[in-house]
């Protein structure tokens, strides 16, 4: 479970994204699509927690560090930017925020489904990314193995627990 301040509701798509900041040394915010959002109807500014799971695309991988660091790639090892918080151009009046990220992190855990059809994933890795441990489901062509570098985007979501006070 992540843990994060929670600032309010907006719509997307068939659903709610959530307005989250990381609780953390950085305080990052981002945008998370909330599976469980019709339980808070009338909720204001507080902590809580989300189980984060991802849906990967433009997935890269490297077997180490240095493998990640040869490909001259411009982000850290471990990094992230919420890049459907904000809009890369000011004043951007098409941008729409979105639950996604640009990430680079570290694989904790892998499974590899060999049965996953040609449009599915086909593997399911816990990623220790900035301030995040993201369950992300990708599809990819080659090994992933624990402790290898995996670069890409992610669609964020969950569900949200609101904590006590």
């Amino acid at each position: 479970m992540n843990q994060f301040r929670f600032y309010g509701f907006s719509d997307y798509e068939d659903g709610k994204i959530a307005s989250l900041e990381t609780v953390g040394e950085y305080e990052i915010p981002l945008n998370v699509f909330i599976d469980n959002a019709s339980e808070f109807d009338d909720i204001d500014e507080c902590f809580c927690t989300v189980d984060l799971y991802g849906i990967g695309s433009e997935i890269e991988v490297f077997s180490s560090e240095e493998a990640y660091r040869a490909a001259d790639k411009k982000l850290a090892v471990i990094s992230m930017i919420p890049i459907g918080t904000f809009s890369a151009q000011p004043d951007d009046e098409s941008f729409q925020p979105s639950p996604h990220i640009l990430f680079t992190g570290k694989v904790l855990y892998v499974e590899r489904d060999p049965n996953a059809g040609a449009d599915e994933p086909n593997y399911f890795a816990s990623v220790e990314t900035l301030e995040l441990k993201i369950n992300l489901y990708f599809r990819y062509d080659g090994p992933v193995e624990e402790g290898y570098i995996i670069y890409g985007v992610a669609w964020l979501y969950g569900d949200m627990e609101v904590e006590n006070e």
